[in-house]
């Protein structure tokens, strides 16, 4: 059964294999365009979710720096030792919200170029420092994980 009351429609989202948990970021739904900040988990052999962080009402989310803010679309991904999952991008659906006459609407969404990991084990957020010409902020992009290397590997350019 899905945790909330919101069923999210769109949403990022990455198969640990060896940890058999499924992870849900973000999304959003009839009642919330611009996007949230929920984060979840389901045990694929139980079929037990558990919510790890955030909430799926944007308007009810408060400031907090301590982990990623409310999008749609963001990359997301496990790294290969399975210890983190790495948030990349994504937008606050600002247009959508004022088309649907929500809080936080406005002309312009806002697409994040922000760089968040999971510490699984910990459950924690960090909020990842990235050197160099880092990207441009982005939504809908594709991305490939590349097996066998690590995710400090596969980064290289951009760390």
């Amino acid at each position: 059964q899905w945790p909330t009351d919101d069923a999210l429609r769109w949403f990022s989202s990455t198969y640990a294999p060896q940890r058999e948990h499924f992870y849900v970021f973000g999304g959003k739904h009839s009642g919330e365009r611009l996007g949230c900040d929920l984060f979840l988990v389901i045990n694929m052999r139980t079929g037990q979710w558990r919510q790890l962080s955030g909430n799926a009402r944007a308007a009810e989310i408060r400031a907090d720096y301590r982990a990623p803010g409310p999008r749609v679309n963001a990359m997301m991904w496990a790294d290969a030792d399975e210890k983190n999952i790495y948030l990349l991008g994504g937008e606050g659906d600002r247009n959508g919200a004022l088309m649907h006459k929500q809080k936080h609407g406005a002309e312009i969404s806002y697409p994040y170029d922000d760089f968040w990991s999971w510490d699984i084990e910990g459950e924690f957020w960090t909020r990842e420092r990235v050197s160099g010409n880092p990207p441009c902020s982005r939504s809908e992009a594709g991305y490939v994980f590349v097996s066998g290397n690590t995710t400090a590997q596969c980064l290289r350019p951009l760390i």
